[in-house]
């Protein structure tokens, strides 16, 4: 697994389906892209969409109590990813970019070149 897309949602279904399409139309490989999403226990609408939900993609979901700190549900989300490479972003996000997933691990890697940087840092 390549990259991890999260972030928080609350009350925003429609907003958090133009994203999930977006990453859904836009990703050249889906097997590399895992995404999750962290809904709030009184955000049934929500809640509801994503149990029904069906995407390409290695996707989680985690409901809890709102947390006192948006920076504590994002810890807890980033605690849960397994992508070699985190990208938080916000529920209204869409990605325009076709195939960002291969530009994004392409400019990594080049990176990476450039200034030594070994992966078993």
């Amino acid at each position: 697994m390549k990259f991890t897309v999260f972030f928080n949602s609350r009350w925003r279904v429609q907003q958090l389906s133009r994203c999930l399409q977006a990453l859904t139309d836009k990703t050249n490989d889906h097997s590399n892209l895992e995404f999750i999403v962290k809904a709030d226990d009184d955000d049934k609408a929500t809640i509801n969409y994503l149990k029904n939900l069906q995407v390409p993609f290695k996707f989680g979901y985690i409901v809890s109590p709102r947390p006192y700190s948006l920076n504590a549900s994002i810890n807890n989300m980033a605690l849960q990813a397994s992508g070699q490479y985190l990208f938080h972003i916000n529920d209204d996000a869409e990605i325009e970019t076709q195939d960002w997933d291969v530009i994004a691990w392409d400019k990594i890697q080049q990176f990476k070149k450039e200034n030594n940087i070994k992966d078993d840092i």
